[in-house]
């Protein structure tokens, strides 16, 4: 007994806990009548996934792997190195005199001190010295000590001290450190609309092609661009946001928030229905109709569309 009454609980409970809803449009026997009044549901599908296209949006993020906090940065080709000696009193008499002038004053005389860049072979080309010092992966220390030897060896310091600092080639290039530090949509973000063409422009990477490919694809191409350009701590992320579909925008404001939409059957039978008007239903089921207003609007491109259709108040009831 205790068994039989805790089942015919939980029996009661499910049919009173659920609330009240639209009626489910079911298989009838009724066939739709003139006068009958319909309730048409329309359905609308999320969009399938599918390559970017043009008038696209595409949100692109740019990450940069730096050292975690502590640990010292290498420096990289494009890197922009500077050099301070601070506690070397014959470098503020010396001048290193160009090959084309001697004359003491002159415009072309330069301290040692100074910015460097790094080359793309990773050398720093440094002044008064006859061979460039190989920096790549370096840290700034060791390059400290690298110059400071050098100067000592050609016999232009007294003391080997030398500061140097680097600023990363992502941190001079404007157009990049606009994109990574502040980007329209906040750090490190861009949004892009794909042209008529199916091409992006971002930051130093013009026309892109990116109509067909996936956003994954976006992605990884865009990653490989930047990194062939001298930036291998950048990689780049994408979403992707479909363009605006008019046609079942149009739909979706034609029913003006109507859900479900409902409407009488005509004295012709037919009903007056968004992109369908005198569309016949008198003397079918309501499930056929439903069937063909989901083919017929899929015929116009409306293809995530589906509809229902149920008999709300039969005519002959009233």
């Amino acid at each position: 007994m205790r068994t039989s009454f805790w089942f015919m609980l939980a029996a009661l409970m499910a049919t009173t806990v659920v609330p009240a809803a639209e009626p489910a449009p079911a298989e009838s026997s009724h066939k739709i009548a003139i006068g009958d009044q319909l309730a048409v549901g329309y359905l609308f599908a999320a969009p399938a996934e599918r390559p970017v296209a043009p008038g696209d949006r595409l949100s692109l993020t740019c990450h940069v792997e730096l050292p975690e906090p502590g640990q010292p940065y290498l420096i990289r080709p494009g890197d922009e190195v500077s050099l301070w000696f601070p506690s070397s009193p014959e470098i503020d008499r010396m001048l290193v005199v160009s090959s084309e002038k001697s004359v003491r004053g002159d415009d072309s005389y330069r301290s040692l001190s100074g910015r460097y860049v790094v080359q793309p072979e990773g050398t720093l080309a440094l002044r008064a010295l006859p061979t460039p010092l190989a920096v790549l992966d370096r840290t700034t220390s060791e390059v400290s000590r690298m110059v400071s030897e050098a100067y000592l060896a050609a016999g232009l310091l007294e003391r080997a001290d030398v500061n140097v600092s680097v600023e990363p080639r992502l941190m001079r290039e404007q157009t990049l450190r606009q994109a990574i530090i502040g980007g329209e949509n906040g750090p490190g973000r861009l949004t892009l609309t794909v042209s008529p063409a199916g091409r992006i422009t971002a930051p130093l990477v013009a026309g892109l092609q990116v109509a067909g490919l996936g956003i994954d694809e976006v992605a990884a191409e865009l990653t490989r661009r930047y990194q062939a350009l001298g930036y291998p701590r950048l990689s780049v992320t994408a979403t992707v946001e479909a363009a605006a579909d008019p046609l079942h925008e149009g739909l979706r404001e034609l029913l003006a928030g109507h859900h479900p939409l409902r409407v009488r059957v005509l004295g012709s039978g037919e009903l007056s229905l968004p992109l369908a008007p005198g569309h016949p239903a008198a003397g079918k089921p309501a499930s056929q109709l439903g069937r063909e207003l989901t083919a017929h609007y899929r015929e116009l491109g409306l293809d995530r569309v589906t509809v229902t259709v149920w008999v709300e108040e039969a005519a002959r009831a009233r």
